[in-house]
């Protein structure tokens, strides 16, 4: 956690100035900081002037002294601060020509010393305090307690100027002057606690600093019961005491600290009516909250962090504008949190406009400047750029020198971790060690062997040591930190949250120490392999235990992000556990973790929103959940009595967990269930005459897993050499030859090694990462010339392929269900008349959806759900009527449900992906809305045997690969649709829509939907040519899910049956009537 949340640490500068407009009660000063506070200026200085000219005439010399700041204010406001500066100086140079008292002197300089204050020059108002101290040790009327407030104030400016030394020394000599009257001052105490605690905090002597803020926290009871002794004071040094409570892994203490730091300000700004100390009140109040973010953050609860910091971040801007110190600080925090999340974009927006805006001031914000370089390093390291990394470190650690001196703080201890991981990977060698044995030494030489930030700095070395391939340094530093973890972490007496704060790097020493001596040791047999396997089973149970505090399933994700390296290696040594011994469960504990860790992931995005309901449970079911999970997670919030309300807390969420399990079974295993299969019961799961592919990364490895109902193997496959070549393929398919040999090579590499294995033309495939963006059927087994050969040169000639997102999900041998008709359709096709009526509903162009306009018309799509309409029955709903209300009225329980509409996919956050459908013409339905999330999908009734997405990039991957693909698989499964016809890429609509119509028509053939959809691909491009054969057009469409046939319904209704006999009679009676009617009149034409 970064220390730049703990904002509120010095607030103690205040003081001076508060002292001052104390001292100033007279009318004509009251009357010159009214006309001040009202932009005045003219007046001001005219009154000034007046005054000072009446104090000369009357001989009232003794009270020049309080008129300093208002010289110097009234100067800057007329010249700038460097007027004002100058004012000052000059001012107070003449008054002591007056040789008046050494009291009157020093109370000259105590005023200068507030206006410096004021207008940020710290170094000035440091030397007006000196002179004032040397004044006051001249005068024997200089009582020791103003003596100690002087040597208190001289101990905040030095810690602002990172002089934490001076600072430390001018604190004991104001509590050895303290100490000298003959009974103590409360306040004088709490300022010199306060400060020490603050000089300790920078310096990382923790403990220390604890001892200290608590000292201070001491002294309220018997202070003045004033607004700023209650509550304003105990808030500052309660946010203090937060933050070394963080450090020190005593993380509920430090929660709770906090929150009462905000509960303190909010009832001070409540209690004040004077503008200026609401304003105080209200800065400090965000400031707290920021700190409250950064606590949520250091126990990975990011989704938790963002939200107190957006928060804060809107209220700075609304009270103090979009300009000022307090916004600069929020973006720069903002680009921190983001950066944790791995929202890059993001981050860096925030980090560069908080560095842009910070230039606009004068003040001392080296530290924040330092903390944003080094956010920024780590931020190009992730993306890979290390030339700018390396940049961004030097820059970083050239701003930190220059307020560190011989002092770390936890800021630069955590730089120090990041820079040498960072030099280590490069191969820096000097530079890595000398960064990371520098924060250990300090760590030590501070805070002792045997602490938290002691086990963290040993881990990092070790960290070091490995990524220099120093294995047998790595080892022994890895078990050492254990060591130290068992024997003095677990003996103190913490909460069930601090154990599992402290257990935070846990995770990491382990897999240290397994990959150092997995590299270590020569003759890996299985007996060292499966001790190897034990060891890493324990760091993910500490990952398990830790998942515990989280508030939401998101930040659960991130952590398993965070040790996926942990999860990676395991899967490595089951994998070479297998091939040493070739027993199968080791192959089921490889499939098992991987397919484990991809459900976790997908369950993960889904808790972050409040308003999120599933089809099929009582809402009163998932209310109930909801405030289960929150009893539980408050449980981990308290002290004392914390543990036994957690097992309380956690007996009931067992319960619930049975009942769910018993009452909603499908809908537990969806949540909660494990995951977990043996080879067998999958193979029992594969359709008969079907072999299944499960691709699995190992770390950077590939490897692939090939079932059917009678075999199994585990096949390597040699990724490295064309890693890249599914995203170079997907950016040149207007360049044939490129193309062309990519798909030959890529058949060389990820199926050619499995061909022996496989004894089946149906084939289902699982991917994984990048190949989730690879149609396989293109792939062909030798180099060909020219899209036209596809037909008979590619996988598409040779098998009926489908795919899947999770081999513990298969089904087969459904049970027969009923639907209401066989077709549904909703084709919004958003031609130019529908835009020109919505724009003539629009009244505010406030709510003009400027998007909905650009959105490119779909005529085919409209042509094709109705002859499909034609084909199978059912009902399409298009343009005006193809709105979201009636796509939840009217999508569920048809065999085929078909969306063709745009659909936009959102890069950061999958579940944000979206399907557009016609704006409806009623405001109260939906707000108007005309856009259906991924997360809405799950409280939707979509049975249906097939889902057919023609929406343009439907299954596109956004934050990793695939991720888009089995957001809205996983959406829509759940929602029960047992398949889904989605998009790669964006899919021509033309082509999109001849393939779908064959497709249809090849299904009420009776054709299982992969065979239907291979000859609906091979119809068309034995029909297309030229640029329409390129795969762009027509390889992007592929089925996931149940590969099984659609049942039809090709029974005509009975009531169908009336009713075309009576069309028939009724046709039938017209003609008789017709001709009835031509012989009559042609029997009364004779008769004329």
């Amino acid at each position: 956690m970064s220390a730049r949340f703990f904002t509120g640490l010095i607030l103690i500068f205040w003081l001076g100035r508060q002292e001052t407009v104390a001292q100033v009660g007279q009318s004509g000063l009251v009357w010159i900081e009214n006309a001040l506070e009202n932009n005045q200026v003219s007046k001001a200085d005219s009154a000034l002037k007046a005054q000072l000219k009446l104090a000369a005439a009357e001989g009232m010399d003794d009270s020049l002294p309080l008129y300093v700041a208002y010289v110097g204010r009234i100067a800057g406001e007329k010249g700038g601060d460097a007027k004002g500066i100058e004012a000052v100086n000059r001012f107070v140079d003449e008054f002591l020509e007056k040789g008046l008292s050494p009291n009157l002197n020093k109370q000259a300089f105590r005023e200068a010393a507030g206006y410096f204050e004021y207008i940020g020059a710290t170094a000035l108002a440091y030397e007006a305090n000196i002179k004032a101290y040397d004044w006051a040790s001249k005068d024997s009327k200089t009582s020791f307690k103003e003596r100690g407030r002087i040597q208190n104030n001289l101990a905040s400016y030095s810690l602002y100027l990172g002089k934490r030394e001076q600072a430390k020394e001018h604190s004991f000599k104001a509590i050895a002057l303290y100490r000298k009257e003959p009974k103590l001052d409360p306040e004088s105490m709490y300022l010199s606690y306060n400060a020490l605690g603050n000089i300790n905090w920078f310096g990382s002597r923790f403990d220390s600093a604890e001892y200290y803020f608590t000292e201070a926290l001491k002294q309220f009871p018997e202070m003045e019961a004033t607004p700023r002794n209650q509550h304003y004071r105990p808030a500052m040094v309660l946010n203090n005491l937060a933050g070394v409570q963080a450090v020190l892994g005593k993380t509920s203490a430090g929660i709770q600290s906090m929150e009462m730091t905000i509960r303190h300000l909010s009832d001070f700004i409540e209690a004040m009516s004077d503008p200026l100390e609401i304003a105080k009140g209200q800065e400090f109040l965000y400031q707290a909250i920021d700190n409250l973010a950064g606590m949520h953050k250091g126990l990975g609860n990011y989704s938790k962090a963002r939200e107190l910091l957006e928060y804060a971040y809107e209220q700075k801007k609304s009270t103090f504008g979009p300009e000022s110190a307090e916004v600069f600080k929020s973006q720069i925090l903002l680009g921190q949190i983001y950066f944790a999340l791995r929202e890059y974009d993001q981050a860096e927006l925030h980090l560069r406009q908080g560095l842009g805006l910070m230039d606009q001031f004068e003040g001392d914000y080296i530290d924040w400047k330092a903390d944003a370089f080094g956010t920024l390093a780590r931020l190009e390291e992730s993306r890979g750029n290390t030339d700018s990394a390396k940049n961004w470190y030097l820059k970083a650690d050239a701003e930190y020198q220059k307020i560190l001196g011989g002092d770390y703080d936890f800021i630069y201890l955590d730089f120090l971790t990041s820079a040498s991981t960072f030099f280590a990977a490069a191969g820096l060698k000097k530079e890595a060690l000398n960064a990371a044995e520098k924060g250990l030494k300090y760590v030590r030489a501070n805070q002792g062997a045997g602490t938290l930030l002691d086990f963290n700095h040993q881990i990092n070395l070790a960290e070091v040591h490995f990524l220099l391939k120093s294995y047998s340094e790595s080892l022994r530093m890895s078990r050492t930190a254990l060591e130290t973890f068992k024997e003095d972490f677990l003996r103190g007496e913490r909460s069930w949250l601090d154990s599992i704060q402290i257990e935070t790097q846990k995770p990491k020493a382990i897999l240290i120490q397994v990959k150092s001596s997995y590299f270590l040791e020569t003759q890996r047999d299985q007996v060292f392999l499966e001790k190897s396997i034990a060891m890493l089973d324990e760091a993910i149970d500490a990952v398990e235990r830790r998942k515990t505090v989280l508030q939401s399933d998101q930040d659960m994700g991130l952590l398993i992000a965070d040790n996926q390296e942990l999860y990676d290696f395991a899967k490595k040594l089951d994998l070479e556990l297998f091939e040493i011994t070739g027993e199968k469960r080791y192959m089921e504990s490889l499939l098992s973790r991987h397919e484990s860790s991809v459900f976790n992931r997908l369950r993960s995005r889904l808790q972050r929103f409040d308003n999120l309901r599933f089809a099929n449970v009582p809402s009163d079911i998932q209310e109930t959940e909801l405030q289960l999970k929150t009893d539980l997670a408050q449980s981990l919030q308290m002290d004392g009595e914390g543990f036994e309300s957690y097992l309380i807390a956690n007996s009931a969420w067992e319960g619930f967990l049975e009942t769910l399990k018993t009452k909603f079974p499908d809908y537990y295993q969806f949540r909660y269930g494990n995951l977990e299969a043996s080879l067998d019961d999958i193979q029992k799961t594969i359709p008969a005459g079907t072999s299944l592919i499960r691709y699995m990364f190992v770390g950077n490895d590939l490897t692939a897993i090939v079932m059917d109902a009678d075999s199994r193997d585990l096949v390597k496959l040699d990724y490295g050499k064309v890693a890249n070549h599914i995203a170079t393929l997907t950016e040149n398919w207007n360049q044939p030859q490129v193309c062309l040999a990519i798909l030959n090579q890529l058949y060389t590499h990820l199926w050619q090694p499995i061909l022996p294995k496989l004894r089946h033309e149906k084939v289902i495939i699982i991917p994984d990462g990048d190949l989730y963006n690879l149609s396989f059927e293109l792939l062909t087994p030798t180099r060909l010339n020219d899209y036209s050969e596809f037909a008979n040169g590619c996988l598409l000639s040779k098998h009926s392929i489908s795919y899947h997102f999770h081999s513990h999900l298969l089904r087969s041998g459904r049970s027969p269900q009923s639907y209401q008709s066989n077709y549904v359709a909703f084709a919004p096709g958003f031609s130019d008349q529908m835009k020109i009526d919505y724009l003539s509903r629009v009244r505010d162009s406030l709510y003009l959806d400027r998007a909905y306009l650009t959105l490119v018309p779909q005529p085919f799509t409209q042509e094709l759900v109705s002859r499909m309409k034609r084909l199978l029955g059912g009902k399409t709903f298009t343009e005006t009527q193809s709105t979201i209300q009636n796509f939840i009225g009217s999508a569920g329980d048809n065999r085929i449900l078909h969306i063709g509409t745009h659909a936009e996919s959102n890069n950061l956050s999958p579940d944000f992906s979206k399907l557009i459908f016609s704006k409806s013409g009623d405001p109260a339905s939906l707000e108007g809305s005309n856009e259906l999330f991924a997360f809405d999908i799950y409280k939707l009734n979509l049975r249906a045997q097939m889902a057919v997405l023609t929406a343009c990039e439907t299954g596109k991957s956004t934050v990793a690969p695939g991720e888009g693909m089995l957001s809205l698989a996983h959406a829509f499964t759940y929602a029960g649709s047992q398949s889904l016809l989605v998009g790669l890429w964006k899919i021509d609509e033309k082509a999109s829509s001849q393939i779908t119509e064959i497709f249809y028509q090849k299904l009420a053939e009776g054709m299982d939907k992969p065979s239907a959809l291979r000859a609906a691909k091979l119809h068309y491009l034995a029909h297309a040519s030229g640029r329409a054969l390129s795969p762009e057009f027509w390889a992007g469409i592929v089925l996931i899910g149940d590969p099984s046939p659609i049942a039809l319904d090709t029974n005509i209704p009975w009531w169908k049956y009336t009713l075309l006999a009576l069309a028939i009679l009724t046709l039938a009676g017209l003609i008789w009537w017709r001709r009835y009617a031509l012989q009559a009149k042609s029997r009364i034409s004779k008769l004329v």
